[in-house]
């Protein structure tokens, strides 16, 4: 079986919770790094000359202005790159999903792939609220069918 994504955050571990922590937070330095130049260029070119010293400190108008094109070049790279990766994704979803055309499983077939007994995947389907409870390598260990009846109210 496949491995588990977690979309919720507050189930995750908390070694997986700080790795995911430091990874935002060493992107998000990364990205002040790259811009921080960038800003200070476009402050000066439009008449903030308060930070001077920082224009010497990365070299210059004109090292800045060469970062600044390759900046916008690895931008540029960047976002193709993106549009190549969405277009073949878009391109092998529609082969995956042509190729998708299986019969339908049935409950044997269910059973035997959950370790499950078809009895009681039978009186599972039959109900109205199901939960589910899985091991940590997502292995079903219990299955408990409820059976809700409403009583008719009246007015």
């Amino acid at each position: 079986m496949k491995e588990y994504i977690i979309d919720h955050p507050h189930v995750l571990s908390f070694p997986k919770r700080l790795s995911g922590w430091l990874i935002g937070w060493l992107c998000g330095l990364m990205w002040i790094y790259l811009v921080l130049p960038i800003v200070i260029l476009v402050a000066w070119l439009l008449g903030n000359y308060q930070l001077n010293d920082e224009i010497r400190w990365f070299g210059g108008y004109k090292d800045l202005k060469q970062l600044l094109y390759l900046f916008m070049l690895t931008l540029g790279g960047q976002c193709l790159a993106w549009i190549i990766w969405l277009v073949w994704r878009s391109l092998r979803r529609k082969q995956r999903h042509a190729k998708a055309a299986h019969l339908p499983v049935t409950d044997q077939q269910l059973s035997a792939f959950y370790h499950v007994d078809a009895e009681v995947l039978a009186n599972a389907r039959q109900a109205q609220l199901l939960t589910v409870f899985f091991d940590e390598h997502g292995k079903i260990t219990q299955i408990m069918p409820e059976h809700v009846h409403h009583a008719k109210q009246t007015p």
